[in-house]
């Protein structure tokens, strides 16, 4: 137990190796799980925790965004058309956040793993 706080309560103090904490279990999420099942053949992707969604990294590579049930994924002027073209918007969660280069992923691409890989790889390759 650590020492008390101000109001006379005692707080537990982290247990394990160390004094760190234990790794949080991830809460369920069954977009967040289809989503990295469906990008299966791109290796080394993970979801990350990020602004009340997830961010989709390879490596240190950040990629993409999971928020609100939608997949988007970041774009540069040559790969954006393809996503303007079939009526898709960009990431704008709140009024005072945009990431005007990370687009709505269409749902025919989502449920196409080899698409979405190939979607995938494109929004790796743009350059931050």
């Amino acid at each position: 137990m650590s020492a008390p706080k101000p109001g006379g309560r005692r707080r537990a103090t982290p247990s394990g190796a160390g004094g760190q904490r234990a790794a949080k279990t991830p809460k369920p999420d069954p977009f967040r799980d289809y989503v990295v099942d469906q990008l299966r053949d791109v290796q080394g992707i993970a979801a990350r925790s990020m602004f009340g969604g997830y961010g989709l990294f390879r490596d240190k590579t950040f990629f993409g965004v999971i928020y609100g049930g939608r997949l988007y994924f970041k774009t540069d002027e040559s790969s954006e058309p393809a996503y303007r073209e079939r009526g898709m918007d960009y990431f704008h969660p709140k009024p005072t956040i945009d990431l005007k280069h990370h687009f709505e992923v269409p749902a025919d691409v989502l449920e196409d793993s080899e698409q979405l890989a190939v979607w995938a790889r494109r929004a790796l390759a743009v350059k931050s």
